[in-house]
C-alpha cells in the first residue's frame, strides 16, 4: 500500500525525505516486530518511549517513520502531534475501514461490561446472527477463541479484528470500550452504531490520575456518537444519566426500578439468587430494522445476582436498538449461562458457595446487595485483599462492605493475602493491610486474617453448615479460590462425583 494512502486523514505538521509513492509492507509500532518494507509508528507509552527503538526498527527494515519528536535520518520521516491517534488513522486505511462495514455496539461501564456483551451475544447468536465479540475474557470470531491481554486492542490490532471478523462473514461485532482505549485513541475512527454506558465507578481512578479525568474519558463513547446511533443509558447511575443531553444519539433509558425509563423492570424476585422479573417496555422505539411495541414480559435468568437483573436489561436495551425480536430476545437472556467469578454459584448442595471477584465499590454493592435478598441460614466471608490497587481503592472497598454489614450479616469473616498465589504484580502492601485492619477495627467487624489462600478456604468452608452460604470474594487473590475449595468439597466427601463437581471449571480461563 503507497504510504500517501497509509497517511489519508492523518495530520502530518512536518515531513522529510518524503515520498509519497513509497509502497509500504506493513504497519508496526513494536520495533521487535519490524520486518523489511515496514512503517514505524513511534509510541510513547505509560513504560518507555518508541523513539529510543528508531535504530531498531531502521535495522530491522523499516523504510518510513511516524514520530513526534524531531529525528535525524535517511528515510521518511512524518511527524504529527499524536501517534496514538495517528496509528488510529493508519490502521483504519490499512484495513479499509472494516467498521463502516459492520454494526459495532459498544459498551462501556465500570462493572458488567464483560457479563453484558456475553449477554448480548447470547441474544444474536439465539436470533441467528453471527457476531465477533472482543472483550476483557477473550476476542471470539466463530469458533476462534484468542485470550485476550487487553480488554480494548491497541488500534493496529483492533482494526485488524474487525477486518478478520467481517472476511469471517459476520457483519457485526460486540465489543468492551474501557477508558484506557478511548485516552490512548485505539477506538479513535472506530464507526460504532449503538453505545451503552452502564455505571461508572472509582475503579480506574489511580490510572487516569482523578474520578473526573476517567469519566471524562469514559464518556466520550456516548457523547461522540454519531446522530443515527443508538445509545443507552442507565437512569439509576448518575453519571450516565447526565449525559442525557450531552450526546447526539438516538437515547434509549433503562433502569432496574425508575418507571420513567424506556425501559425498565418491576416485581424483581431474587430469593433463590437467580434473578426474575417482569420487563416492561413503556414506550413504540423505532429501528432501522423493526418496531418494538410497549408491553411486559416475564424474564427468568439462569445466571445468579441482582447485577446480571441489570446486565440483562442493559442487554436487552441493546438488542431492541437492534431490531431483534421480543421472543429471540427473551429466549436468548434466558439461555446465557453466565461467565466465570462474576457471582457464580460453583457449588449447591449442603451449602452454596458463590466466587465473586468483589472488585470495586459498584461491584461490591451489587453483590452483597443481591446476598441481602437471598434465603440462607448463615453467611461466610472469605475475602481476598485487593494487592497492588492502593490504599483508596482498598479503602473504598472496606468502607463499601461495612456499609453493607447491617443487611449482610456475616456469621465469620475472614480474610487472606493469598501469599502463595499472586504473583509479583498483585502482592497485598503493608498499607493495603493497614487499611484494611484500621477500617474494619474502626467499624467493629470481628474478623480473622490469614496470609495463605489454602488455609483460609480450608478454615472458611470448615465454618459451613447445612443451608449456609460461603461467598470467595476479591479479584487475582482469589481467582484460584473456586479451584481449592471443590478440591476441598472433594476431599471431604469422596462419595460426590468428581467429574460432575468440577463441571463448572471446564472453560475456566482463571484460576486453573
Amino acid at each position: 500500500m503507497k504510504i500517501k494512502d497509509l497517511l489519508e486523514g492523518v495530520e502530518i505538521i512536518d515531513r522529510k525525505n518524503e515520498d509519497e509513492n513509497l509502497e509500504i509492507s506493513g504497519v508496526y509500532y513494536n520495533s521487535k516486530l519490524v520486518k523489511p518494507g515496514g512503517l514505524f509508528v513511534a509510541i510513547e507509552g505509560l513504560l518507555t518511549d518508541g523513539h529510543k527503538y528508531i535504530d531498531d526498527a531502521i535495522k530491522n527494515g523499516a523504510i518510513a517513520l511516524v514520530v513526534t519528536k524531531d529525528v535525524d535520518v535517511d528515510i521518511p520521516v512524518y511527524k504529527t502531534e499524536n501517534n496514538r491517534k495517528s496509528l488510529a488513522i493508519i490502521s483504519g486505511n490499512l484495513y479499509d475501514h472494516p467498521s463502516e462495514k459492520m454494526t459495532i455496539i459498544g459498551i462501556t461501564a465500570s462493572n458488567g461490561k464483560t457479563s453484558t456483551s456475553m449477554m448480548l451475544k447470547s441474544i444474536l447468536d439465539h436470533a441467528g446472527i453471527e457476531s465477533g465479540l472482543i472483550g476483557t475474557v477473550m476476542y471470539k470470531i466463530r469458533d476462534k477463541e484468542i485470550p485476550s491481554k487487553l480488554t480494548t486492542p491497541e488500534s493496529l490490532e483492533l482494526q485488524g479484528l474487525f477486518q478478520e471478523i467481517y472476511e469471517a462473514g459476520m457483519d457485526t461485532t460486540v465489543m468492551e470500550v474501557s477508558s484506557i482505549s478511548q485516552e490512548m485513541c485505539r477506538v479513535y475512527g472506530v464507526d460504532f452504531d449503538i453505545v451503552c454506558m452502564n455505571n461508572i465507578t472509582r475503579e480506574h481512578i489511580d490510572q487516569h490520575g482523578t474520578f473526573e479525568a476517567y469519566f471524562d474519558q469514559k464518556k466520550k463513547l456516548i457523547t461522540e456518537a454519531k446522530e443515527d446511533a443508538f445509545v443507552i443509558l442507565n437512569l439509576e447511575d448518575d453519571h450516565a444519566k447526565s449525559l442525557i443531553n450531552e450526546t447526539k444519539g438516538n437515547i434509549i433509558s433503562f433502569s432496574d426500578k425508575d418507571e420513567s425509563a424506556d425501559i425498565y423492570a418491576k416485581d424483581i424476585d431474587i430469593s433463590s439468587g437467580f434473578g426474575k422479573y417482569k420487563l416492561v417496555i413503556t414506550r413504540e422505539i423505532k429501528t432501522k430494522k423493526a418496531v418494538m411495541k410497549p408491553g411486559e414480559y416475564d424474564i427468568s435468568l439462569k445466571v445468579a445476582g441482582y447485577h446480571s437483573v441489570v446486565n440483562s436489561i442493559s442487554a436487552i436495551a441493546m438488542a431492541i436498538a437492534y431490531g431483534i425480536d421480543i421472543d429471540d430476545i427473551i429466549a436468548g437472556i434466558e439461555n446465557y449461562r453466565g461467565i466465570e467469578r462474576r457471582f457464580q454459584l460453583i457449588y449447591d448442595d449442603e451449602f452454596m458457595i458463590v466466587d465473586d471477584h468483589f472488585a470495586n465499590m459498584g461491584n461490591i454493592s451489587m453483590t452483597l446487595q443481591t446476598l441481602s435478598l437471598m434465603n440462607y441460614k448463615k453467611a461466610h466471608m472469605l475475602y481476598a485483599i485487593r494487592g497492588n490497587r492502593g490504599v483508596t481503592v482498598n479503602g473504598e472497598n472496606v468502607d463499601t462492605i461495612i456499609k453493607w454489614s447491617d443487611r449482610v450479616k456475616f456469621d465469620n469473616f475472614i480474610a487472606t493475602k493469598s501469599v502463595e498465589i499472586v504473583d509479583d504484580h498483585d502482592i497485598v502492601s503493608a498499607e493495603e493491610e493497614d487499611i484494611f485492619k484500621r477500617k474494619m477495627d474502626e467499624a467493629g467487624i470481628e474478623y480473622e486474617l490469614m496470609d495463605n489462600l489454602h488455609e483460609s478456604i480450608d478454615a472458611v468452608l470448615n465454618k459451613a453448615e447445612e443451608g449456609d452460604l460461603v461467598l470467595l470474594a476479591g479479584c487475582q487473590g482469589m481467582d484460584f479460590g473456586a479451584k481449592i475449595a471443590l478440591e476441598n468439597i472433594s476431599a471431604r466427601y469422596p462419595e460426590k462425583d468428581k467429574d460432575k463437581l468440577f463441571e463448572v471449571l471446564k472453560d475456566r480461563v482463571a484460576g486453573v
